[in-house]
């Protein structure tokens, strides 16, 4: 439907840059590095998907799956991974498992990669580079960068909504 922008006489604008977990192809994403990578390579907009752990503490987390986007898997928490159909199909340790004390004293960041099924890191370097964040930690970080806005994404998982109420 936008085939005909190029013909127009009319001045788009320049398009809006949204970093998506911070330069997470640079460092982890959601952590302070990526995200401070992503103001400094220009992004107009920069995100947190947000997750919510054991004690109540908004985490910016790119899933909801420790297995994900950290090094539990190699940690004491990894005897707690299980399956829950309900949120995923595969084996996880979950954000509501782990207070934010357990992850931040004892896990660390992990890039994605596209490619894990063959043991490939993006950015070997900084694979487990950066420091979590909260979101609050998020919301005073952006506060004084050059950016039109942040963006909070927030999902709702019925099996979190329920253990919440209960």
């Amino acid at each position: 439907c936008f085939a005909n922008l190029n013909k127009s006489n009319t001045d788009h604008g320049k398009p809006l840059i949204i970093s998506h977990n911070g330069a997470s192809g640079d460092y982890p994403g959601c952590t302070d590095l990526a995200y401070q990578k992503a103001v400094d390579d220009g992004a107009d907009v920069i995100d947190c998907p947000v997750q919510v752990t054991k004690d109540g503490i908004p985490v910016c987390m790119g899933s909801i799956n420790l297995m994900d986007s950290t090094t539990v898997a190699k940690s004491p928490f990894a005897s707690q991974a299980a399956v829950m159909k309900d949120i995923e199909s595969v084996l996880g340790v979950f954000t509501f498992n782990l207070t934010w004390d357990d992850i931040v004293k004892n896990l660390k960041p992990k890039i994605s990669t596209p490619l894990s099924t063959f043991s490939l890191d993006r950015n070997p370097r900084y694979r487990n580079a950066g420091n979590f964040m909260r979101l609050s930690d998020f919301l005073d970080f952006s506060k004084d960068k050059d950016l039109s806005g942040i963006m909070i994404s927030i999902e709702v998982r019925i099996l979190c909504l329920f253990s919440l109420l209960f």
